[in-house]
């Protein structure tokens, strides 16, 4: 579910980025590379400090969002500054991380629940 849920939220962006606001500047990118960039470092520093094997995997998820936002971010800024190829690369590169956060992000919940239920 968690899966799912997180990933909804950068399909939203990728629609509203990309199909709604027509032309792409290459200050929203940078501002999202920045949201990114932030919310990566702050959720590895609370996985970090947790001991709480779910919330390990919630500050975990943090930091996997901001590093899909990061690519998004570099795509929107090359984009802007007329690069499309890297741009398409970037938002390649996300939306890969997003399936791929998606496939084991999953798996680490099962994975968690088994030794929760086991000690």
């Amino acid at each position: 579910m968690s899966g799912l849920m997180l990933k909804i939220a950068v399909y939203g962006l990728i629609r509203f980025a990309y199909g709604l606001l027509g032309q792409i500047r290459w200050e929203w990118g940078f501002v999202l590379l920045l949201m990114g960039t932030v919310s990566a470092l702050w959720g590895v520093l609370y996985a970090l400090m947790q001991h709480d094997l779910k919330r390990l995997l919630a500050y975990h998820s943090v930091e996997n969002i901001g590093i899909i936002f990061m690519g998004l971010g570099l795509s929107m800024i090359f984009i802007g500054t007329g690069h499309p190829v890297l741009g398409v690369l970037g938002l390649i590169a996300a939306l890969y991380h997003t399936l791929n956060h998606a496939l084991f992000k999953s798996l680490l919940f099962l994975g968690s629940g088994a030794i929760l239920m086991r000690t």
